[in-house]
């Protein structure tokens, strides 16, 4: 059903600005996906493919950054 939402709003708004992550199938936006090698996440056939910020520390194993508190 997002996936429906998404192209409906592509086709009809013209906004180009959200993305499917290849791995969990959660939409974000574009600006907050990140881009792996297709050989990374199992596709070797792709040259890139775009992921979310969670999948992308998953597959880096990254710990999130925590800002740092100034005082």
């Amino acid at each position: 059903m997002e996936e429906e939402q998404i192209i409906l709003r592509r086709e009809l708004l013209g906004e180009d600005d959200l993305i499917t992550c290849a791995l969990c199938q959660r939409v974000v936006a574009r600006s907050d996906a990140r881009r792996v090698t297709g050989a990374e996440v199992g596709s070797p056939d792709a040259e890139y493919l775009l992921v979310c910020s969670t999948c992308y520390r998953q597959l880096r194993a990254e710990e999130p950054v925590e800002p740092e508190l100034t005082e």
